[in-house]
């Protein structure tokens, strides 16, 4: 069954006809991705998957004349989905617990020096954790531009969602930009997830800071987070380091 059609690849839900276990295919065309671009996905989601959980899981690869194929674990729905469907909002207690999970992944591609670019709802996988499908673990997908980064944390490319992107990266089409690129996705995502909207009215050039007026009476560590998070300024930004230490996670 086609579960998801996108500009690069289509995703079918399948089975294993041995074990009848239901996976996710990813099928992606030789005429619009480069061989090498689709084995260095699968290198990363292998990497990545084999330690820790909260990853997609990788199960095998094949391809045939036109087309590479990723067979990986099937989830039963993401974020964006979840959020539609129950037309509620999140609490900064549940954002919390989705990316103290996710942080798990995001350090592993720091230890690898990768940048996703790629971060949004709709890519973060939910796995359910109970038949009532009230508790879920969060699954961090889409490795398919994703990229190593220099040694001075710098990439270059102008790729990723137009509404979680950050900033240097669609107004510096052709320079470099830092792996701080990925905190104002996380940025964007958390902050879809509480208020309902994306921060940013991107139909006119000009994301400026002065659009933003984040109050959190609920948690104001949250509150401060999503701020630092949110700096169109890459230099002025949250860093790592500082995000991962945040008084939001303790």
């Amino acid at each position: 069954d086609l579960v998801n059609k996108g500009g690069f690849c289509n995703i079918f839900k399948g089975k294993n006809l041995e074990t009848d276990e239901i996976v996710c295919i990813k099928q992606q065309n030789k005429e619009t991705i480069k061989k090498e671009t689709a084995m260095k996905e699968i290198d990363i989601i292998k990497n990545i998957s084999e330690k820790i959980n909260y990853s997609c899981k990788f199960k095998d690869c094949f391809e045939t004349k036109d087309y590479i194929y990723t067979i990986l674990s099937y989830y039963d729905d993401n974020l964006n989905n979840f959020f539609k469907k129950n037309k509620k909002n999140f609490h900064p207690n549940l954002i919390k617990k989705i990316f103290k999970e996710l942080n798990l992944v995001f350090k592993e591609l720091l230890d690898n020096r990768i940048v996703h670019r790629n971060i949004m709802p709709s890519n973060i996988l939910i796995k359910y954790s109970n038949e009532e499908k009230t508790n879920f673990d969060s699954i961090l997908t889409d490795y398919g531009i994703a990229k190593e980064y220099d040694k001075d944390g710098k990439i270059s490319g102008c790729l990723g969602n137009f509404n979680y992107m950050a900033p240097e990266i669609i107004y510096e089409k052709n320079k470099f930009y830092k792996n701080n690129c990925d905190l104002f996705s996380i940025g964007v995502t958390m902050y879809y997830l509480f208020f309902g909207k994306l921060p940013f009215n991107r139909q006119y050039i000009g994301v400026t800071q002065k659009q933003l007026n984040i109050i959190i009476d609920e948690d104001k560590q949250f509150e401060d987070l999503l701020i630092k998070l949110l700096k169109e300024n890459p230099d002025e930004r949250i860093t790592w380091k500082e995000y991962f230490n945040h008084p939001f996670f303790k």
